[in-house]
């Protein structure tokens, strides 16, 4: 009390442009109780203090607005240490799961192409071909605006879209399952034409087959069959993608009734 007058800053709170505040003469005890209650007020604010949050959802379309009232000091305090924890906690987990999410995303990149390429060589293996179609898929975020321009604000990126992607759509009407049965009607066709009625135990070989049929006609047919086997320029002996004729083809001969041997 008896180092009265002092010298103190007008106040505690600078201007935000870090200029000084001026000082003040304080000249005895209740100049001072009223000089730090001023700036004591002025640094804590006033209580019970009312906070309005725009938007409490982001999940849901417009703001959903709620207001809080924070009663002291204690209170702030309290809140503040309780939500930068609950945020720390969160990022760790979101952390984690990313990082997670992030391996499963490359080896799903990894088995994709492997997939791909396993799909490619069987389409190219079985010799059909697709037409490529566009179209849309549906993906959780938006890329691009109407315009076309790169989205730039989370609240925009976060909204479901589509993009367009290019496909392949097969639009032959013939498939594996109709070409196979086209082709068991054609072998169920020449098993009745060309197989033999035997009993069990019996032999049966070219002789038989002559027994069975005009002989001299059958001969016949089998020294055209055979000529035509020969006929180097016969199409038989083309090659179907090419035309080409190989430069060594077998021979056929007849060595007995209703019996050929083919050597090189």
């Amino acid at each position: 009390i008896g180092n009265f007058p002092i010298e103190a800053p007008a106040s505690l709170i600078g201007d935000g442009k870090g200029t000084q505040p001026q000082p003040i003469q304080i000249g005895n005890l209740a100049d001072m109780w009223r000089w730090w209650i001023t700036n004591f007020d002025a640094i804590m604010g006033e209580f019970p203090i009312p906070i309005e949050i725009d938007d409490v959802d982001p999940n849901e379309p417009g703001n959903q607005s709620q207001k809080i009232k924070i009663p002291n000091v204690a209170e702030g305090i309290a809140e503040l240490f309780s939500t930068a924890f609950t945020g720390a906690y969160n990022s760790a987990i979101s952390n984690d799961l990313h990082t997670r999410a992030m391996q499963m995303l490359v080896a799903i990149l990894a088995q994709n192409v492997s997939t791909f390429d396993h799909t490619k060589a069987i389409v190219d293996y079985m010799g059909f071909r697709a037409n490529e179609k566009e179209r849309e898929i549906p993906i959780p975020v938006t890329i691009k605006d109407k315009d076309g321009n790169d989205v730039d604000n989370l609240d925009d990126f976060r909204k479901d879209s589509k993009v367009k992607t290019v496909g392949l759509e097969y639009k032959n009407s013939d498939t594996m399952q109709s070409t196979f049965n086209k082709l068991l009607f054609v072998a169920s066709i020449m098993k009745a034409v060309h197989t033999l009625t035997a009993k069990p135990g019996e032999k049966v070989d070219g002789s038989s087959i002559v027994e069975q049929g005009d002989n001299s006609r059958l001969n016949k047919d089998l020294s055209d069959y055979i000529r035509a086997l020969n006929n180097r320029n016969s199409i038989r002996w083309k090659n179907p993608t090419t035309g080409d004729t190989p430069e060594q083809t077998p021979e056929v001969k007849k060595v007995g009734d209703g019996v050929i041997d083919l050597t090189e």
